[in-house]
Parts: C-alpha cells; structure tokens; sequence
C-alpha cells in the first residue's frame, strides 16, 4: 500500500510551528506513529519526505 499524506504550513520566520492546525498535527502524528511502527517490524518500508519552500519561491511550487 502507497500513502500520500499532504499538508502544508506557512509560518513566520524562526516559529516553524506557529501556525499548526488540525491537518498539520494530524501529519505530525501520522508520521511519529508510522515511522515507530516502522521500527518494531520488517512488516512495514516507511519512508518520508518534507519540502520546504521559501516564501520568494512559494507562488512556483503553489498554484
């Protein structure tokens, strides 16, 4: 199984978790919870990436 999860977050500089909401901490746990998950067993292949943007650059990765 392949999941997608995409949440995204626009905080101020130096406050990366300023603006979390719902979606960003239901992210923040589905990510601790299969990355542990990961750890217990060679049942579960858990790999994540983060993007990051700066905010000069957002309107070309955001439509």
């Amino acid at each position: 199984m392949r999941l997608l999860f995409v949440s995204h977050s626009l905080p101020p500089d130096g406050r990366p978790l300023a603006n979390v909401g719902g979606m960003q901490r239901v992210a923040q746990k589905l990510h601790e919870s299969l990355d542990a998950k990961a750890a217990d067993t060679d049942a579960l292949d858990y790999e994540s990436l983060l993007l990051r943007s700066a905010w000069r650059t957002l309107h070309a990765k955001v439509p």
